[in-house]
């Protein structure tokens, strides 16, 4: 039986190797942009996949984490922001807020865990900024919601900042049937047929 600290090793082993990669190809895209072999809007579209790619592996640490159990808990990531919009930059952070389906508890694990793994620091520098604060109820809410609280917590009790925000959303990582499900349900409150004063 390998020892805890055995596991620990391996583990940053990985996030070691995932942020080794992340600077590879950033560093490739960079040298496009720098020698002028590519446009704004290509760049900032690389830098999203980039982000997208990145979020998926986060995600599959995650899983590892979680075990056998995360079969049963239908994850998303949705990404806000200039990078649901597709067009980060290099200094952009990753703005993202999670959707689930079955257990809250896994849920919350898998999102800090993600978080974690976008964030967290070594000698090889972050992988990206990543900002959860545009989830509903902002800090003050639960990491991830199910499915039907998120939109019912739209439907109630969302100001229009955050309608404004849902615009650029887009499932970027994760469960994408439960993603694709999550923009054809607030689809209709970003774009009501009727709008109030407001």
């Amino acid at each position: 039986m390998r020892s805890e600290s055995s596991t620990a090793s391996d583990g940053e082993a990985v996030l070691d190797s995932l942020r080794i990669a992340y600077r590879r190809v950033l560093l490739g895209i960079a040298a496009r942009d720098l020698s002028g072999l590519a446009p704004m809007d290509t760049i900032a579209a690389w830098l999203s996949d980039l982000a997208d790619d990145v979020l998926e592996a986060a995600l599959a640490v995650a899983r590892a984490g979680v075990g056998a159990e995360y079969a049963t808990c239908r994850f998303a990531v949705v990404g806000m922001g200039k990078c649901g919009a597709h067009e980060l930059n290099y200094v952009s952070d990753v703005d993202v807020i999670f959707v689930h389906e079955d257990s809250a508890d896994r849920a919350a694990s898998v999102a800090r865990t993600v978080l974690s793994v976008m964030g967290g620091s070594s000698p090889d520098g972050i992988v990206f900024r990543t900002d959860a604060d545009l989830r509903p109820e902002g800090r003050a809410g639960p990491l991830s919601r199910s499915l039907n609280a998120t939109v019912a917590y739209y439907e109630h009790h969302a100001d229009a900042w955050e309608f404004q925000a849902l615009l650029k959303a887009r499932p970027v990582a994760g469960d994408r049937d439960l993603g694709a499900r999550f923009r054809t349900a607030i689809e209709p409150l970003v774009w009501p047929e009727t709008l109030d004063p407001d």
